[in-house]
């Protein structure tokens, strides 16, 4: 279902009643209109990314208005150029390097960080006009993609945990100033990757140890760390009055 809308059919008695969405991945919740109602199953029109999954909850009078929000998001900059990079020492890869872009470490020519498995911290200080935050009430971070999941801090802010598609975090307009802005992503990928190259015999120092092992020599390497583009993107939520009949 990544990327596509899916038609949820819900035996609920009619069209009585307002259908919210309540995602767990981070906690909210929304209002959805009907796409129709057939047969007494109401039929929503969801959206749907890799490894999304939503509760539904039917509730509220009928008759009554309740917002839905469409949100508008407009990017504000997007972060190009070097990146540093701080492996977890222990691991065999080097304590820092520098990637000029964002990249696989599978493209290494480094086995050491070709096939690190682990936890790297990437490091980016980025600059930011007034004009930039002038007139949003909340912005976004958009990672792109990632192999395999993300905590993101923002001038010392912990803004949460990216886990699955679209990647994207909230940030609290107060957490942007103008000027020189940090930023730390702690990207953590699967042991994959390891298993294969200490079955190729390429990464110095064997670290792993399978009593089954589902990969080969052969199997191909996971895409893995910040993949991106990194984007900063201002966001407008505007509310949509809908009547429920």
């Amino acid at each position: 279902f990544s990327g596509s809308k899916v038609d949820a059919r819900l035996m609920v008695g009619g069209g009585d009643g307002q259908a919210m969405v309540l995602d767990p991945a981070d906690g909210s919740i929304r209002a959805i209109g009907s796409v129709a109602v057939k047969g007494g199953r109401r039929i929503l029109n969801l959206p749907f990314e890799e490894n999304d999954a939503f509760f539904i909850v039917i509730g509220k009078r009928a008759g009554e208005k309740l917002p839905i929000y469409k949100s508008l998001k407009k990017p504000v900059a997007t972060l190009e150029g070097p990146w540093t990079l701080s492996f977890v020492s222990g691991f065999g890869a080097p304590s820092e390097t520098v990637f000029d872009a964002l990249k696989s470490y599978t493209e290494s020519s480094d086995p050491t960080v070709k096939y690190y498995s682990g936890t790297v911290i990437y490091r980016k200080n980025f600059t930011l006009k007034r004009k930039q935050l002038k007139g949003a009430a909340r912005f976004e971070l958009g990672l792109g993609k990632v192999g395999n999941l993300a905590r993101v801090v923002v001038n010392g802010h912990d803004i949460g945990v990216a886990w699955k598609a679209p990647f994207c975090l909230d940030i609290p307009a107060e957490y942007l100033h103008p000027g020189v802005n940090e930023l730390e992503i702690k990207v953590i990928n699967l042991w994959a990757n390891r298993l294969i190259g200490d079955l190729r015999g390429e990464a110095p120092g064997r670290m792993t140890y399978a009593a089954s092992n589902f990969f080969t020599p052969d199997s191909p390497l996971l895409p893995s760390g910040l993949l991106g583009p990194v984007t900063i993107f201002s966001v407008k939520d505007t509310p949509v009055q809908i009547h429920l009949k």
